[in-house]
């Protein structure tokens, strides 16, 4: 997907075995930004392939560019389900900040000017759940921005992906998946560029 502002791609695959994931990556541009949600639900197969399709119907009527709002949302609409990691962040198109707040097991990194990464807390989304904490980073025209859940090695190093700032977002995020994902857990991952 693109606009003016921005180029992203997103790919979600299941583990062995499995026909489907319980993975899924919801995104929403809004006058101002773009909204990124990592969902990777407890369990693998139909049931938490269901319940990811489940929660992407949700944010699609529900959803608001205040993550630190959001991820409460979600919390309290996930209770007595089995649960889901979730990672949710925002782009300012105006300011270049990204916004982060995460629960569970999802990873949000820049490569690039400058290499980064923001931290998800400990917790289930619709089980426990700290106070969620939203931190914040720039991007520049020269970064990727990553962000993908456990089915990812997750600190796989610039030297593993030579061209990671140089390829395009479609590349870049099936050669995430497939270079680094774990066969045995469902996988997802969305490249974002600024131009």
């Amino acid at each position: 997907m693109t606009n003016s502002k921005i180029e992203y791609y997103s790919v979600v695959r299941p583990c062995f075995g499995q026909r489907v994931s319980g993975d899924a990556i919801f995104t929403k541009e809004t006058e101002r930004g773009l909204l990124i949600v990592v969902i990777d639900v407890l369990g693998h197969g139909e049931e938490a392939h269901e319940l990811a399709a489940q929660i992407t119907d949700y944010l699609e009527t529900n959803y608001v560019d205040d993550i630190d709002k959001l991820i409460r949302l979600m919390h309290i609409y996930l209770k007595e389900s089995r649960g889901a990691a979730a990672g949710l962040c925002f782009l300012n198109f105006e300011t270049r900040k990204v916004s982060y707040v995460g629960a569970g097991n999802t990873v949000i990194r820049k490569f690039g000017s400058a290499d980064a990464s923001l931290m998800s807390q400990e917790g289930t989304l619709g089980l426990v759940v700290r106070n969620p904490i939203v931190s914040n980073m720039s991007i520049s025209t020269e970064d990727v921005l990553l962000l993908y859940t456990d089915g990812i090695t997750s600190h796989f190093r610039k030297e593993d992906y030579p061209r990671l700032v140089n390829d395009d977002v479609r590349k870049i995020s099936n050669n995430i998946v497939r270079n680094f994902g774990k066969e045995y857990d469902d996988a997802s991952c969305i490249a974002l560029r600024y131009r």
